[in-house]
């Protein structure tokens, strides 16, 4: 910031010049030479903008960086105010210096002017810090949103800066609507079975809100002009349906399935009714959200997500019921005369001198949705044509709740009284009868009707036409034809059958020929049979019966019970069948029955006294029988006691086996053998780490397993095979098992056939399996034994080969190295080598001698890194007790190793000292290949490392270099071909390397004949500085695999 260095002088003549025209012009004046200020700091221009946003709270409306320039540095005042006129949120909007002011200063807001004033003199710099702060304040729920301008000042005493403005741009955010869910909101009332209505607009159930008894405001809404409406998220279609008709449109639409998360949108115009179910009357309601209709969303949207809810959503936090009352209104009794048969109306028939015949089906109803019980049945003869020789009666009733009025044969009125439940006013109407006692009775049709009240209103009449016929003759039933019914196959389960029509068209005599085994005199006679014997062994099956034709599946009846005085009445269109037990074949027992003619009794009617036959009954004389005949059908094998609840396999079973099935059952109710059967691992995801086995006793069976089948074979008692199929196991050796759950299918074979396939599940359940560690690598042990050299530095406690895998994971967390006993304290160490390894890092703790590897990474990595620890003690002279370092390493599912054990021996080593410092490769590479000079490999300092030699392989080379002049040993052991040479040159000229075949090396020492004994030592003598090749030569081809060390020291 620019500044005014107060003590340049200053010219006093225009100074004083300056204040008298500004004291002539105004008492507080903006003078060229007062103080400015920049609300908007570095940028652009003085003035400043800012954007509020509804439910702020507070906005500083100025830069950061705003400036105040002025040459003396002090202000004594400054103002912000607003200069809107009027102000739009003037009662809830205002200024202020966000913290407050600091120092000497005061700052007062005043809401009557929209001013706020800063006083007190201070420096430019506190002024600044002060307006910094200016802050926007306005708590309105719904802010206008006019632009705010509020214009900046800054004075020192009567000097007065220009203004410069902040624009304030006031965004409103919507608020959500408030629903109260204990202002209760209806649709009102409608009648029970009323039609559908034009049901009630939104608006108006908004409207109907009351809470106590008295009107209240379901929904409301802080945001300006807010609109109202409904999200639907619950319908209760118990009892009826809810529909909507949006703005509009003129159907009215079902409400799908509603949710907090597929939710109905309506506005304040869309219309909601409810069509109740037919005599159903009580409350049913809908649930909803309040929506303010905010959004792009239309009313009638359908599958709107409104569990997000509250502000700033369009939805209300709160949901509540909208309920409607469906009033109770009295449903009329129904008079049923017919029953089951269509229609509410019933036809009989009177035979001249015959016995009195039921007004009603036996199985005539009267129902009332509203009423279990009935006060009055009224049964009217309408037509009394022969007088008082006919009329209506009801028998004896054993009800005594009810009274009878006798028959009036005036009105031929029968009427009951009473209140007493339905069910028993339906017992005394299907006891009501119709005698005609006139010995030339009219002919013409008699109408009888009946009306039942229930206290409230009466039902509409039913009417029953009864036929005047002449006498009646018995049907006649030729007791020796044939009647059958197909032949039935054993186990059927749902035979067809055959109308009785067909079963009687099919009678033949002992010829074959084909006759009616009914005749009637009577003309235009009907056929039917009443049956009075179904058998009396139901372990053969059972005889059914359907009134349904064809019948479904839900129409067949037992017919049990029947006898001579209580028969079972079909009429010739209705259907026989015969259903055999299970695993029965041969005869059934055969169906007796009567021809009946069909003048008295119903269809499918019970319980009829046939011992009165012939003559001018309906039910024939003599008796016949139908027959059929079940026909074997060999039965499949049958599996049970296989597991229907899933199997749990898990990886951490030390047996990696797991029985399937020991209480297998296995059955056959026709075949003593098996020949085959099959268990299939449908998913073998493991490959061929898994399978399934058996154990078999019977040799007889034999089995087989390929690719994922179990197949056991061979004609064999059925006991051997369920104990040969009782020992299936399921077996996985996979040390990292994929967790699909397997599918097993089990089924066997009787020759014939199979039985119905069987599935089991086993959920492979994997544990993680920790990782392996062997120190020994490629040696036969999995701990390792080191020596440690005395005062020769570290030595690796680990083999070169040591090996780590994990078999389920790729990834290695840590590694821990423990001295289990560590006697020279902070004088012992182990360390490891970590370069390359991008994320381990090791720390050594001297204090617990454990050496932590840390930082997830390949297993590939923590090997390479294991393999690099080393032991040292720098004590002169340490504790030799062997120290136990052990090793463990966790992977990244926590799974943590075996203790691997590494056992370091201390021993004393020769009087030498430390071979002279040389030069070594940063990363170590494998020894092979180093059979000539150019590959020669560098001997590591101060490592006691193995190096390979084997048939075929003649030469080994190495270097080292010698940093200043030192006496030299070269010591070779554990050599173990019998014949060989060591050579030991000098490079010639210095970094120039071996030279074209060798030429740059001078030979300095070496064995001196072709005989390495397993130890060797050459004394070279005083050296100076440079670089030396060894050259390890075998002449033994016979010699095998053979590991050797290699020392240069120095003395």
């Amino acid at each position: 910031m620019k500044r005014i260095n107060k003590r340049h002088p200053i010219n006093l003549l225009a100074l004083a010049l300056m204040l008298v025209l500004a004291i002539a012009t105004s008492p507080i004046s903006q003078a060229a030479d007062g103080p400015t200020i920049d609300l908007n700091g570095g940028e652009a221009g003085v003035d400043y903008s800012a954007n509020f946003v509804e439910n702020m709270p507070g906005l500083i409306i100025v830069s950061a960086n705003l400036q105040i320039e002025y040459e003396p540095d002090v202000i004594t005042g400054a103002v912000a105010k607003f200069i809107n006129d009027p102000r739009p949120d003037s009662g809830v909007e205002s200024l202020a210096i966000d913290g407050g002011v600091a120092g000497g200063l005061k700052a007062n807001y005043s809401a009557a002017t929209g001013e706020l004033a800063i006083t007190g003199q201070a420096t430019i710099d506190e002024y600044e810090q002060a307006l910094r702060k200016l802050t926007y304040f306005n708590t309105s729920e719904t802010p206008d949103a006019t632009p705010r301008t509020v214009e900046v000042t800054v004075r020192d005493g009567e000097k007065v800066s220009p203004p410069a403005n902040v624009t304030i741009t006031v965004v409103a955010v919507n608020d959500a609507p408030v629903l109260d869910p204990d202002c209760a909101m209806t649709l009102g009332s409608i009648g029970e079975d009323s039609p559908p209505a034009n049901g009630v607009q939104i608006l108006g159930i908004i409207s109907s809100g009351k809470k106590n008894g008295a009107p209240c405001v379901p929904i409301a809404d802080k945001d300006r002009d807010a609109r109202r409406g409904f999200a639907v998220i619950g319908v209760d279609t118990t009892n009826g349906q809810w529909q909507y008709l949006v703005e509009n449109d003129i159907n009215w639409q079902n409400f799908p399935v509603v949710s907090n998360t597929a939710a109905v949108l309506l506005g304040e115009s869309a219309r909601i009714r409810f069509i109740a179910n037919p005599n159903y009357y009580g409350q049913a309601g809908f649930s909803i959200r309040a929506w303010d209709r905010s959004g792009d969303r239309s009313s009638g949207t359908t599958g709107v997500d409104v569990s997000i809810n509250g502000d700033p959503s369009p939805f209300s936090e709160d949901s509540a019921t909208v309920t409607i009352s469906i009033n109770s209104v009295n449903d009329l009794p129904v008079v049923d005369l017919n029953g089951a048969g269509e229609g509410i109306n019933y036809t009989t028939q009177f035979f001249e001198g015959g016995s009195p015949v039921p007004i009603a089906g036996y199985q005539a109803s009267i129902t009332d949705p509203d009423h279990t019980k009935l006060k009055k049945l009224t049964i009217t003869l309408t037509n009394r044509l022969d007088g008082a020789a006919e009329s209506l009666a009801t028998g004896t009733l054993p009800i005594s709740a009810v009274t009878v009025k006798p028959y009036d044969p005036i009105t031929g009125m029968l009427v009951i009284e009473g209140e007493e439940l339905r069910s028993k006013y339906e017992e005394i109407l299907r006891a009501v009868t119709y005698v005609n006692s006139a010995e030339t009775p009219s002919t013409a049709d008699r109408i009888v009707t009946v009306v039942a009240n229930d206290g409230i209103g009466e039902s509409l009449p039913a009417t029953t036409t009864i036929k005047i016929l002449p006498p009646n003759n018995a049907p006649v039933l030729d007791p020796a034809l044939k009647l059958t019914l197909a032949d039935i196959a054993e186990d059927a389960i749902a035979p067809p059958g055959a109308k009785i029509a067909e079963i009687l068209g099919n009678a033949t005599d002992a010829g074959g020929a084909t006759i009616d085994p009914i005749t009637d005199p009577d003309s235009g006679a009907l056929e039917g049979i009443a049956i009075i014997g179904a058998g009396a062994d139901t372990s053969k099956g059972q005889w059914q019966y359907s009134l349904m034709g064809p019948p479904a599946a839900g129409s067949w009846l037992p017919i049990v019970g029947v006898t001579e005085n209580a028969a079972l009445l079909l009429f010739d269109s209705a259907w026989l069948r015969f259903v055999p037990a299970a695993n029965y074949y041969g005869p059934a027992d055969p169906l007796t029955f009567r021809a009946w003619d069909r003048t008295v009794g119903g269809n499918g009617q019970s319980g009829v006294d046939t011992t009165v036959n012939g003559g001018h009954t309906a039910f024939s004389v003599n008796t016949n029988s139908i027959k059929t005949q079940i026909t074997p059908v060999n039965d499949p094998p049958l599996l049970g006691g296989i597991p229907t609840e899933p199997l749990t396999y898990e990886e951490a079973n030390p047996t990696r086996v797991l029985a399937l099935a020991g209480a297998l059952t296995l059955t056959d109710p026709d075949s003593p053998n098996m020949t085959s059967a099959t268990i299939q691992l449908t998913n073998p995801a493991d490959g061929s780490a898994e399978l399934l086995s058996v154990t078999i006793s019977d040799p007889k069976i034999t089995s087989t397993y390929i690719g994922g089948i179990l197949q056991l074979t061979g004609d064999a008692p059925i006991t051997a095979y369920q104990e040969a199929l009782r020992t299936v196991a399921y077996r996985n050796t996979s040390r990292d098992p994929d967790p699909v759950d397997r599918i097993i299918n089990w089924s066997v074979f009787d020759g014939k056939a199979s039985s119905t396939t069987i599935s089991m599940v086993v959920k492979v359940q994997p544990v993680n399996d920790p990782p392996e560690l062997d120190l020994d690598g490629i040696g036969p042990n999995l701990d390792f034994n080191a020596i440690f050299y005395i005062n020769r530095g570290p030595v690796p406690i680990v083999a070169p080969s040591l090996v780590l895998i994990d078999h389920d994971n790729t990834t290695i967390k840590s590694a821990t190295i423990n001295i289990t006993n560590l006697r020279d304290g902070s004088a012992e160490a182990l360390s490891a080598d970590t370069s390359g390894a991008g994320n381990i890092t090791g720390s050594y703790d001297p204090a617990t001698g454990v050496l932590s590897l840390t930082g997830a990474d390949s297993v590939a990595n923590y090997q390479r890194v294991l393999r690099t620890v080393t032991y040292d003690n720098k004590q002169g002279k340490p504790n030799t007790e062997k120290r136990i370092v052990e090793f463990t390493v966790k992977d990244n599912k926590d799974g943590v190793s075996e203790v691997r054990t590494s056992t370091v021996t201390f021993v004393v080593a020769p009087t030498v000292h430390l071979f002279m410092p040389m030069t070594a490769w940063a990363y170590r590479r494998a020894e092979e290949p180093n059979n000539t000079c150019s590959q020669a490999m560098d001997v590591h300092l101060n490592v006691d490392e193995t190096f390979n030699i084997s048939a075929g392989d003649t030469s080994d080379w190495f270097y080292f270099d010698v940093l200043s002049a030192a006496n030299l040993t070269i010591e070779l052991r554990d050599f173990l071909p019998k014949n060989g040479q060591i050579q030991i040159s000098k490079e010639k000229e210095p970094g120039q390397g071996c030279g074209a075949n060798s030429g740059n090396l001078e030979l300095i020492g070496f064995n001196g004949e072709s005989d390495l004994k397993p130890n060797r030592t050459i004394e070279l003598g005083q050296r100076p500085p440079g670089r030396y090749y060894i050259w390890i030569i075998n002449d033994d081809s016979t010699v095998a695999t053979s590991h050797y060390r290699l020392f240069v020291r120095t003395k």
